[in-house]
């Protein structure tokens, strides 16, 4: 019994050394598969958002119309903060690119560096990673403390979030070209379901916000800092109307489908038919303001 207790202490302490190596060197979250495929990458442009961004801009579309390859970065889940922190994740990957486009959501108007991402985990394999271990080290919360000392032994972050890393993992050690919810492109999209399937609040609510915050200006700083041209993209909200009182570049679809329920897939998602019509409209929107390299 002494042995069997000591080879899984042992099991314990290294199955997360291992799980975080091969999650590093696999394709399976998003900011594994910017290492294992798109580092010394040169590429036209990034998108940077949550899951609105993600499922609401398909860059096979945009780059059908304007003649490039882009790349969907958004990661659901997070917010503005996970959106710099992917920017800075792409840079330190040499991953080059002359145009970003920034899905704002409501809650990121405003926003600091004092709330995190809810799917941080995503993060365990770069936490020794300078520019990531920094954002973890301010937080507070459970999550991000144990994910920040795993910088001492990946097991505090790995064993927490075991129900998403260990699946991850196995998964990754049998097929490490195995995909979370995104093709090859970074894009992924919700199904067109029937009215009667889904719950659509209409609240017919108007939202007057300014462009600010400090995680914005952090974004618009690294964008100026590496010649990238930035544009802001507001997805369609079912429920509510953004009004900005002033913007740089920016594109505001927030209401663009408000009265057709059939191209959302619940008050914040549009549906794949939705997906597709946003991403023409954006294209014809940016086609004589984006300049690609």
């Amino acid at each position: 019994m002494k042995y069997f207790n000591a080879l899984l202490i042992v099991l314990i302490i290294l199955i997360p050394v291992h799980g975080v190596y091969v999650l590093r060197n696999s394709a399976f979250f998003k900011p594994n598969y910017v290492t294992t495929h798109f580092k010394e990458k040169n590429i036209d442009y990034v998108v940077l958002g949550s899951s609105r961004g993600l499922t609401t801009l398909d860059t096979k579309v945009l780059d059908s119309i304007w003649g490039t390859n882009g790349f969907n970065a958004s990661l659901d889940g997070q917010n503005i903060l996970g959106g710099v922190m992917m920017l800075e994740h792409l840079l330190a990957n040499n991953t080059k690119f002359s145009a970003c486009i920034l899905s704002l959501d409501i809650g990121d108007v405003g926003k600091g560096f004092d709330q995190p991402s809810t799917n941080s985990y995503r993060w365990i394999s770069y936490i020794n990673s300078g520019y990531i271990s920094k954002y973890f080290k301010q937080f507070n919360d459970t999550p991000s403390k144990l994910i920040s000392a795993s910088r001492i032994w990946p097991g505090f972050g790995f064993w927490y979030n075991n129900k998403k890393l260990v699946p991850a993992y196995l998964f990754s050690l049998y097929n490490k070209k195995a995909r979370n919810k995104f093709d090859s492109s970074g894009n992924f999209s919700y199904p067109v379901m029937s009215n009667a399937a889904k719950t659509l609040n209409k609240k017919d609510e108007k939202i007057f916000l300014e462009l600010e915050g400090r995680a914005y200006q952090r974004i618009k700083t690294i964008c100026q800092d590496n010649n990238i041209q930035l544009m802001v993209y507001v997805a369609p909200y079912f429920s509510n109307q953004i009004v900005f009182s002033k913007s740089d570049t920016l594109v505001n679809h927030s209401a663009l489908f408000s009265d057709t329920d059939s191209l959302f897939y619940d008050d914040i998602h549009v549906n794949s038919q939705g997906r597709y019509l946003a991403s023409l409209k954006l294209a014809d929107s940016l086609k004589n303001l984006v300049e690609f390299d």
